[in-house]
């Protein structure tokens, strides 16, 4: 009881905003709990991760985000393009041609922008060493992060070979991590072969690849989805959807955000977008109910 008068006390400073409305006013995100994000590869879930990163280091809040699927020259590659909006061939021009202003003017606006964020890129990485990762960093730059941040769930080194033990210990750890150490821990996770489709909601957190003890372990678990995704027309790739499939601390919800595929920017929609987004629904939903397999506009 004493504990969690002063833990009330403090409920501003432990709870975490993530410049997300729809996610801020449902998951009343707080330290101490885990949360997981379910979506296939490609989906958006590493855009998702630097938008929040992006968001809360300008609201002053210490996070770090452990990269274990790219590399840091491919985030560095989206951090570059999510705030200059440059195409590949653009952004690599001004590095082979030495623009050294236009490189500065670059290195100053990423700094600016992620300046309470730390990236880290080591590999094979176990729960342990992640601990002493944020240990050491805490204690080095005299700061303590309130964020984790991730990426992903299978690429965390467990003693386990079989994939579920795996998973079971990985997750559980994780939730050590915010338990014990006072964080609010993200975790990325990858859907079942069943439950692989960019464009279609995941509307059970049995979705996640791996052990049970995930959605146990899990305060709150979200899917994402991206229902313009195509390649026959990628003009109508510009929706981010997600569904909260799991919530201890509030009630279930779903929620349509804008997504620019170069610059992996998240947003609000307009009014217009919402009812582009309405009719590209009622088009897949009539192209399905006749079994024609056609263009959406």
């Amino acid at each position: 009881a004493k504990l969690f008068v002063n833990y009330a006390r403090d409920i501003d400073k432990n709870t975490l905003q993530f410049g997300i409305p729809c996610l801020d006013k449902n998951l009343h995100i707080q330290v101490g709990r885990l949360y997981g994000i379910i979506g296939p590869p490609g989906s958006g879930k590493t855009s998702l991760g630097v938008t929040v990163h992006n968001n809360t280091s300008k609201l002053g809040i210490a996070s770090m985000f452990f990269s274990y699927d790219m590399s840091k020259f491919d985030v560095y590659q989206k951090l570059i393009q999510r705030h200059t909006k440059m195409d590949r061939d653009k952004l690599y021009e001004i590095f082979k041609t030495s623009d050294k202003e236009t490189q500065d003017r670059i290195a100053n606006t990423i700094s600016d922008e992620y300046q309470n964020v730390r990236f880290v890129f080591k590999t094979g990485q176990s729960i342990e060493e992640m601990k002493q990762t944020i240990i050491s960093t805490e204690k080095k730059l005299g700061i303590e992060f309130r964020l984790i941040v991730v990426d992903y769930l299978e690429l965390v080194q467990s003693k386990f070979s079989d994939p579920t033990q795996s998973s079971a210990e990985v997750i559980q750890g994780l939730r050590e991590i915010a338990i014990n150490m006072n964080k609010a821990v993200v975790v990325f996770l990858q859907p079942n072969k069943m439950s692989s489709t960019i464009d279609e909601p995941l509307l059970s957190y049995n979705a996640a690849k791996g052990s049970s003890a995930i959605a146990q372990a899990c305060t709150a678990i979200l899917t994402i989805h991206r229902p313009g995704y195509s390649s026959r027309t990628p003009e109508t790739d510009k929706f981010f959807s997600i569904d909260c499939v799991k919530n201890r601390s509030g009630r279930l919800f779903s929620a349509d955000l804008h997504w620019d595929g170069l610059t992996g920017n998240i947003r609000e929609l307009e009014d217009i977008e919402r009812m582009e987004l309405r009719e590209l629904r009622e088009a897949k939903k009539s192209a399905k109910e006749g079994g024609n397999d056609i263009d959406l506009f």
